[in-house]
């Protein structure tokens, strides 16, 4: 089981905070909301859905089907799941193989290392890297550290846009209230990442 979830994130107070080039968060006292600003719990979920969105398009890409899916909630909380910070989301998918584990993984900090907040995705590094450099996977595949490490970067690189815009649908419309997605916007999700990854899913990497 290729399973993903992403600690809390936190904020300062009065500090501007890009998302991709596209969005900007201002903190104020009065809550601002305006046309190109985001509140705290707006920019928690889209980031927390473009996170998990680059983890289940490298899933879909390696030919698994997203199993289940979270992200945060409209009011930027998190939700408890038996850790003591609780989980912003996850994504759950399925496949046999460690190299294909890692590169889903990976996808995740590759993200936050290019267009997000790269201390976010440090359990996602650390988990890739103790499944492709354990011995055991050494002998079994060679060593392939490096080399799914660029995947995963050219991999967001090359879908970043997408990612984006899919990510704001994910958070305004897909998902509900409180994160979840339920059966049919699973469904939903797994059609659309495979209708747009086309010809480029392949079983093995």
């Amino acid at each position: 089981m290729l399973m993903h979830s992403q600690d809390p994130i936190t904020l300062g107070d009065g500090e501007v905070v890009s998302f991709n080039g596209k969005y900007v968060l201002i903190t104020t006292p009065e809550g601002d909301t305006d046309t190109g600003t985001l509140t705290r719990a707006d920019l928690t979920r889209l980031m927390t859905a473009s996170h998990e969105l680059a983890h289940a398009l490298a899933a879909v890409s390696v030919g698994c089907r997203i199993r289940d899916m979270r992200i945060t909630s409209r009011t930027g909380r998190t939700f408890r799941d038996g850790s003591i910070k609780g989980q912003l989301g996850y994504v759950d998918a399925l496949h046999p193989e460690s190299p294909e584990q890692a590169f889903f993984m990976l996808a995740g900090w590759a993200w936050e290392s290019r267009y997000g907040i790269p201390e976010r995705a440090a359990p996602d590094y650390e988990d890739g890297k103790r499944r492709l450099t354990c011995l055991a996977n050494i002998k079994l595949y060679g060593d392939r550290w490096e080399e799914i490490q660029q995947k995963a970067l050219d991999f967001v690189e090359r879908h970043a846009e997408f990612i984006a815009d899919y990510a704001l649908a994910l958070a305004e419309e897909i998902a509900q209230d409180d994160g979840k997605l339920s059966k049919k916007a699973l469904a939903k999700v797994n059609d659309d990442l495979c209708r747009y990854l086309g010809s480029e899913i392949k079983r093995r990497l």
